[in-house]
Formats: structure tokens, sequence, C-alpha cells
């Protein structure tokens, strides 16, 4: 992780150095965001850096026939 930059002292910024300030700030908080939103299923980490948060359960699409379940009735 790179180092934190200095907090500059803003009495003396010029409003344009201010806004590119702003803007920098702006790009290195999209950056962290982007990476907390990253879990195994969306990049190369393992799964074991998922920590304990339980997964869905992906739901069948198939729908439910009117047979019963097992062996022909006779076998």
């Amino acid at each position: 992780m790179p180092p934190k930059p200095p907090r500059p002292d803003l009495t003396h910024l010029s409003e344009q150095d201010k806004d590119r300030l702003i803007d920098a700030l702006f790009a290195r908080l999209d950056a962290v965001e982007a990476r907390l939103g990253m879990n195994s299923e969306n990049s190369s980490k393992p799964p074991s850096t998922d920590g304990l948060a339980k997964k869905k359960k992906t739901q069948s699409l198939r729908g439910s026939s009117d047979k019963k379940a097992g062996a022909q009735e006779g076998h």
C-alpha cells in the first residue's frame, strides 16, 4: 500500500489547487471502494479470503413435475 500523502495546509491553497486535491481524493476513494467490492468470484483472490459471510445458494430454474420421485410402481 502506498504511503499516505501529507495533509496540506488548505488555507494557503488556491481555489484551483483545492479543486485538484478534491479530484485526487475522489479518485482515491473510487479505488478503495472498488477494492472493497472484490471477492473470490470477481477477482483472483482465493475463497479463503472471503471471510465468514455466507454465499447465496442458487435456486434451480427447473419447475416441479407431476411425477412421484423414486422407482416405477411394480419394479
